[in-house]
Formats: C-alpha cells, structure tokens, sequence
C-alpha cells in the first residue's frame, strides 16, 4: 500500500505451482527480506525483496528441499540450505554474498556450514564495545583505626583499569567530595580531625567515563587526654573515661560495629564521663561514643 495514495499493488504474485515461505528480514534496517518460494518439483528459489519499491531479486537455489534463508549479520550476505552430496545428511549451509543493491548475488556461493539444513542464528552487525568499569580499593588507614584528636589520617586508594586508563579518583568523606587525584599513587590527607566516627570511601573513573566505587572505610579519632582502662577489679566489665568536648547533657551509646548503637543511658557532665559498663564481658569488641542528648 502506498500511503500518499492508498493504493494497494501485489509485490509478490501467487503461483499455482509455488510455495512461497519462511520470511526473514535484514538486520541492519526493515527494508529487505529473504524468503524462498518452493516449487512443486522440489526445488527451492531463494529471494530478497526491496520492501521500499517492491523489487524482487534471485540469489540462489536449494535443490530438492527448503532452504531456510537468513541474512547475515551486516546483511551482507544470505545463507540458505542446498544439496550436499559429500554430506552425511545430504545437506549443508552456504554463504551467499549479496550485491549493493540486495538483490543480486555476488560471485559464487561457498560452503558456510557442512552437514547442517537449517541457519537460524546470526549476530547483528559487530561485537558491541563494552567498557569494563575501573577496579578501587581503600588501602589506608585499616578498618576501624583509631586516632588521637587532633589526628591527621592519610586514605590512600589503588585503582586500575583492564580495558583502558584510570583518569582520576575521588575521596567522599561521608556524602562529601574532599579531593580528586588524577595521578598515582591516589591519596589524600584529612587534617585536623576532631573526634569522632569517620566514613570515607573512594571513586574511580576510567578514560572513557566508566567509574566504580570502593567499600566505606571506617576510623575513629578519640579526644586527647585519659584514656580508658579495664576495671581492675574482682567485678567482670569495662571502665573508662570519655573526655568531652563541652559539658551538658549527653548520651552514652555502645556498639560492636561501629554502625548498630545501643543507649546506656544520659549524663550530665561537665568535661569527663566516667562509666562502669558491666555488660563488656566476654565480647571481641566494644565502642563507646558520646552524643548531646536531646
């Protein structure tokens, strides 16, 4: 149907004494398609046809039997199915190279695929370029250091790139960008730390924009001055001292992984919270940290 005019034409003709079947279109647009047309002496004729202009083109025979006709990946070329003497099963898939135009063949056809009758699966065109994202690992401090305030922490990151080049890696503290590297070896210094629980993490981009990024790292800094000591005495449990930045009320919170905190309770303090905690007994780890207390 021409849809300026609406008019409707046959482009491919029934024939009494055809068989017309198995339709493939290209892979690089809509605009051809392969079939075959079997007559009733068994023979096969193998056609394209320009769906644009509704131009027919012979490109080859299967003898006594379906040829089961595909375009190749870069519709190049049409495989089909033919007869195969040397063949176990009689039969083998051949490759046959296509004109300009599609609609003619190209030289002479050549074995593709001995001993088969049926090619159903071509890819479309060239393999895709993928690119694999770049590697990043935080190599410094270790996980869960802990530092004496004022602490100056230096995070050091090592990232690589098996397809391409690292082109440069960005230091977060928490949700923040602190620094970016273009160079190895990839670094940064955070000065001045006041005490608390930091979480850094890094992110590598590659030359071609690909980007990845590390696990969270974590570290404490402490306050200068005490600092805690195990209870001495018959009683099982931890003693300690937590020097605090300015006096009021504050929450003592206790964790094992620095991210699940349990309240033991608040306290108003002038500079040193002092605790007994009965429950560190018999645990791997402990953390303690004092929060203003709402």
């Amino acid at each position: 149907m021409d849809l300026n005019t609406l008019q409707q034409r046959v482009i491919v003709p029934a024939e009494d004494d055809f068989a017309i079947g198995d339709p493939a279109f290209g892979h690089t647009s809509g605009r051809y398609i392969v079939f075959e047309a079997q007559h009733t002496n068994g023979n096969s004729a193998v056609l394209t046809l320009d769906l644009y202009n509704g131009t027919l083109g012979g490109i080859g025979l299967s003898r006594n039997g379906l040829g089961f006709p595909v375009f190749s990946g870069d519709d190049t070329r049409v495989f089909f199915a033919d007869e195969d003497a040397s063949a176990f099963s009689g039969r083998s898939i051949y490759s046959q190279s296509l004109s300009e135009s599609k609609l003619e063949p190209s030289g002479n056809k050549t074995l593709a695929i001995e001993d088969a009758d049926l090619a159903v699966i071509y890819r479309r065109g060239a393999l895709p370029d993928i690119n694999q994202e770049p590697l990043i690992s935080l190599t410094a401090p270790l996980q869960n250091a802990v530092f004496v305030s004022p602490a100056t922490v230096t995070i050091s990151a090592s990232a690589s790139d098996a397809d391409g080049s690292v082109a440069k890696v960005e230091f977060y503290q928490g949700d923040d960008l602190v620094f970016t590297d273009i160079s190895a070896p990839y670094s940064v210094v955070l000065s001045a730390l006041r005490s608390g629980v930091y979480s850094v993490y890094a992110r590598a981009y590659d030359n071609r924009g690909a980007s990845s990024t590390s696990e969270p790292l974590r570290f404490t800094v402490e306050p200068p001055g005490q600092k805690p000591v195990m209870n001495k005495g018959e009683t099982p449990g931890f003693e300690f001292s937590l020097r605090l930045q300015q006096a009021g009320r504050s929450r003592l919170e206790a964790s094992t992984n620095l991210v699940d905190w349990t309240s033991l309770g608040s306290f108003l303090v002038s500079t040193n919270l002092g605790y007994f905690d009965p429950a560190a007994t018999n645990i791997p780890r402990r953390f303690y940290r004092a929060v203003p207390a709402e």
